[in-house]
């Protein structure tokens, strides 16, 4: 990854923070599949919406995406762009937990 790795409240850009990363790196001749596992704090007193931005390295690409609600990791699924953010917004104003993740630019990605 290029850059630096933060995770920022929406509406404030109160950065969340940082508790436990883990990177995983397995590789098999010219290929390497790199995990990343992180754990964030949040400062505030109520729910937040955040919002993490990072850019991977040229012949690098995404291929999962998971979190962590109430204990349970759920595994991403790949959907139409629009069908995604519908299904975001309904989930986040019912107050349940939801993520997204979207490609930016070239090879940003942004997760929500």
């Amino acid at each position: 990854m290029n850059g630096r790795l933060q995770l920022l409240e929406k509406v404030s850009g109160t950065p969340l923070i940082l508790k436990f990363l883990q990177v995983d790196v397995h590789a098999q001749g010219f290929l390497a599949e790199t995990s990343l596992t992180m754990k964030w704090r949040n400062p505030l007193e109520n729910d937040v919406e955040a919002e993490l931005i990072y850019s991977l390295g040229e012949g690098a690409e995404v291929c999962g995406y998971g979190i962590d609600i109430n204990g349970s990791i759920v595994d991403g699924v790949v959907v139409p762009k629009e069908k995604a953010r519908i299904a975001f917004q309904e989930s986040t104003r019912k107050h349940e937990s939801a993520s997204i993740a979207e490609t930016l630019i070239g090879n940003t990605f942004r997760m929500r």
